[in-house]
């Protein structure tokens, strides 16, 4: 039972007050109305019951307050039936003292007996404080109406009188307003509702019946025990609510009717105080035994429920605990699930980076290992001339196994998992090598591991298999078994999709890169006045080819042009785009008027090439005799001149956007002097974009670096400094592409030529050569040496320094001094040793044999040669003058 009021802390203190007081004296009035005629004394006081109930449910803080409401009410009501003010104080205070007594008595029988179940201490317990209150009210009554009124009797009789009215009124209103809220719940479903409306309807018409039926001369009439099946049905089936309900319906009619003469307990037309008691306590052993058997039954079905709700614990319980052990099986499942989610997904990020076959197996077998504590070897099917073989690319692991290729077919369990089919070797012993092994020396070494148990599984995809993944544990913790056998198949699975595209990447690469190298020009033109260097470098491994692409040819009035540009995306479309570009670049502009016209038609013609939209582009004119140079670029970056100490400026005119994104009516382009000792270099976006920087910042960095390079002994040896630097601690993650032209003072002393390795070029340039020495007046004979010596290193690389590459270019410097001459033949190949000894090696004898001097180095950037000869030069008639210079 709850002892609040939540009302009260919601709406505060006195509305309930006052809603109390008035109740208080509605039943005040209804206990009047209910006295015995005619001297008006009241045998039933439903005002005592709400009391109690109200005082018992209150907060103790609300009290006060309905003790002055209690007060008021009580004092208006009598006062209103002209009972004396004297005694109606007398009936407050034991009003008073019933209502606070009994409520405190009750409440603190009620914290005595919280959770205990023994029906005696639940029922007795209120029996008691109703009896011992009414009595104490019953004292303080009886006294006042003995001491100040006239009252028939005597003190024992209106003792009486007062303690048995209180107490129906108690034993009447009070479960009623106490249960009602504890048992409302109890009547959500309809079909009880209508049982209580049904019930309640035969109580009153029951009741109605016995009390207007009945003999006044005679005993009473065995029909009032039709009241107590009646009773029953509530009690048995409906709860106290309903119970209560019930009970106080039947009181009110059984007093009021007993009141009027009516009944069984009424024996003359003025009913005697005697005989309404009667009546009282016969109602009042009913509803007393009716509230019992109702609360006993409320106790049975809470018993009954919370045996049932013991049960259904005992059985959750039960349950809980095969739950926490299945959950212990899953938990269990689950980590395994996660291991294998988790090895899955790193296995997915080894296999989607872009690397190389090699590098992603690798990284698998290293994965592998670690995660499964076993060592782990990858073998990938090669087609070679014998056929197919089986060859090692990967192991990892906590030992070495030597390993080596083996040509199909192979012994078990190699052929199944050949097959499609993952094996699993649970026990490696001796017996289990020795069948599967026929190497005496690699049978030796397996078996001198100590291996434990093995996992042989398929790199298969699209029902190909590419190679194995070997497994070996040699480690007694670590034992496979079938759930690691469906591991290494769904690496295997996965693996197999990534070494296929691999490989298919790889051979697209490869294609594309020869296609794209192929594009570039084989040589650099070659003119007195300007030097030319260039330099292609592909992004890292693993990452696909770009479109960058560079040209330098004559046009016509003997002006130089420059083309560097630059394709989105990469592969072979890119390569073929590329390729169109240049082709286009070079024939309009011999029948363009300058760049911007250039870039013009370019657009119209970029517009239906796959590919070539959004490209990049710079191009640019230089008049070889007057230095004017004559640039456009198309969202390209702006080329850099650097002069001869080393300061730095960008050509940031004739700028437009990338070709075919707007539609420009004409390009525009702007014009600069190149002066002597300055040096122009074009480039794409490769050699100085870097990842979360600007790119001013990057251009900045280039043009420092540029400037550092201007000193160099060549202009190649320039631009191979300015890659490196910038390349050096940031790989090129895209193509890098360079053009340097240096415009120089012209000097009859120097001769120099960059020309492409190409046996077919030195003929030409030795003509060039051997003029350039008779101009310098050296003696014929001087000249055949030279001319000899050159030639047979430069035929050197031509032959040797390209061998396995792209043919690339040599460059021819020869430059006069006060008595000797000196020249320098470099490539940027490697030279291989000759294959036996004898069989090359005569050409550097004859060159020593030629020259003074004949000195060889090679380096990873190349091979230079430098000759050197004292000067044997003529006089006017041909003859020989002096050795020196004239």
């Amino acid at each position: 039972m709850s002892t609040t009021c939540p009302g009260v802390a919601r709406h505060g203190v006195l509305p309930w007050a006052v809603l109390y007081g008035l109740g208080y004296l509605v039943l005040n009035e209804l206990g009047v109305q209910l006295g015995l005629p005619p001297s008006g004394f009241s045998v039933f006081w439903p005002a005592a019951g709400l009391a109690l109930a109200v005082f018992f449910r209150a907060d103790t803080r609300a009290w006060p307050a309905l003790v002055a409401a209690q007060a008021v009410a009580n004092l208006a009501g009598n006062l209103a039936h002209g009972t004396p003010a004297r005694v109606v104080v007398w009936f407050v205070v034991a009003n008073l003292l019933e209502s606070v007594g009994g409520a405190a008595a009750l409440r603190r029988w009620e914290a005595g007996t919280r959770g205990r179940t023994r029906t005696t201490a639940l029922l007795v317990g209120p029996v008691v404080v109703v009896v011992v209150s009414t009595m104490v009210s019953a004292v303080v009554a009886a006294a006042g109406l003995v001491w100040f009124g006239d009252v028939e009797g005597g003190f024992a009789l209106a003792w009486r009188t007062w303690w048995v009215a209180d107490a129906v009124g108690i034993l009447t209103l009070a479960p009623v307003v106490i249960f009602w809220p504890l048992d409302y719940r109890w009547f959500a479903a309809r079909s009880r509702r209508v049982e209580l409306i049904a019930c309640l309807l035969v109580v009153f018409t029951v009741a109605s019946v016995v009390f207007l039926n009945g003999d006044a001369e005679g005993p009473p009439h065995s029909t009032v025990y039709f009241l107590v099946p009646v009773l029953l049905w509530p009690a048995l089936r409906l709860g106290r609510a309903a119970t209560a309900t019930a009970f106080a319906i039947t009181v009110v009619i059984g007093v009021q009717l007993t009141a009027g003469g009516h009944g069984p307990f009424a024996r003359a037309v003025t009913v005697s105080v005697g005989e309404a008691l009667d009546a009282q306590l016969f109602l009042s052993i009913i509803g007393s035994t009716m509230l019992v058997v109702a609360w006993g039954v409320e106790l049975t079905r809470s018993a009954e429920r919370a045996a049932g709700v013991m049960t259904s614990e005992r059985a959750e319980r039960d349950r809980l605990e095969e739950l926490l052990a299945e959950t212990a099986v899953l938990a269990a499942e689950r980590e395994d699930l996660l291991d294998r989610a988790h090895l899955l997904a790193e296995v997915s990020e080894v296999l989607d980076e872009a690397l190389a076959v090699d590098a992603q197996l690798a990284r698998l077998a290293s994965v592998l290992s670690r995660r499964l504590g076993a060592w782990c070897g990858i073998d990938l099917l090669v087609e070679e001339s014998s056929g197919q073989t089986l060859v090692p690319r990967a192991q990892a692991g906590p030992f070495r196994i030597e390993t080596y290729p083996r040509p199909l077919p192979v012994y078990e369990p190699l052929a199944t998992a050949l097959s499609g089919q993952p094996v699993l070797v649970r026990e490696m012993t001796a017996a289990s090598l020795r069948r599967r092994v026929t190497n005496e020396e690699r049978l030796q070494a397996l078996t001198n591991q100590g291996l434990i148990s093995a996992i042989v599984a398929p790199i298969t995809t699209g029902g190909a298999v590419y190679g194995l993944i070997h497994l070996l544990s040699d480690n007694d913790q670590v034992r496979f078994d079938e759930n690691d056998v469906g591991l290494a198949f769904d690496v295997g699975r996965r693996a197999g999709q990534a070494v296929r595209n691999a490989q298919q990447f790889e051979r697209e690469r490869e294609i594309s890169t020869r296609l794209q190298a192929s594009l570039l020009p084989d040589s650099l033109p070659n003119h007195p006045s300007v030097q030319l260097a260039a330099r292609y470098r592909p992004g890292e491994e693993g990452l696909d080819v770009g479109g960058d692409w560079y040209d330098a040819f004559f046009v016509a009035d003997g002006r130089l042009a420059v083309a560097v540009g630059d394709v989105v995306g990469g592969g072979l479309q890119a390569a073929s785009a590329t390729g169109q570009l240049r082709s286009a670049v070079r024939a309009l502009a011999r029948r363009c008027n300058g760049p911007a016209d250039v870039l013009t038609e370019l657009d119209a013609f970029a517009s239906v090439v796959a590919g070539a939209d959004v490209a990049t582009l710079a191009y640019l004119e230089l008049d070889l005799s007057s230095g004017e140079l004559r640039y456009a670029c198309a969202g390209h970056p702006p080329p850099l001149v650097v002069d001869a100490d080393g300061t730095s400026r960008f050509l940031e005119g004739g700028r437009s956007t990338p070709l075919v994104t707007v539609a420009h009516p004409r390009r525009i382009e702007a014009s600069t002097v190149l002066g002597e000792g300055e040096t122009l270099f074009v480039f794409t976006d490769g050699l100085f974009e870097r990842r979360r920087e600007t790119i001013d910042d990057g251009l900045a960095r280039l043009a420092g670096v540029a400037g550092a390079q201007i000193g160099a002994e060549t202009l190649d040896s320039a631009v191979d400094e300015l890659v490196r630097i910038l390349l050096a601690d940031h790989p090129a993650s895209d193509d890098v592409c360079v053009v340097a032209v240096a415009r120089t003072a012209r000097d009859p002393s120097r001769f120099r030529r960059v020309i492409a390795a190409d046996p077919a070029r030195l003929a030409e340039v030795r003509g060039e050569l051997r003029s350039w020495l008779r101009r310098r007046g050296l003696a014929e004979e001087c000249i055949v040496d030279v001319v000899l010596a050159t030639f047979e290193a430069a035929a050197n690389s031509v032959e040797h320094a390209y061998r396995d590459r792209r043919p690339g270019t040599v460059t021819l410097d020869a430059r006069l001094s006060d008595d000797e001459i000196v020249v320098e033949v470099h490539d940027q190949g490697a030279w291989r040793a000759p294959a036996a000894p004898g069989e090359r090696g005569r050409g550097t004898g004859l060159m020593r044999t030629l020259m003074d001097i004949a000195e060889i180095s090679r380096t990873p950037a190349g091979t230079r040669v430098e000759l050197r000869r004292r000067l044997v030069v003529t006089d006017g008639a041909g003859r020989i003058a002096s050795p020196g210079r004239v």
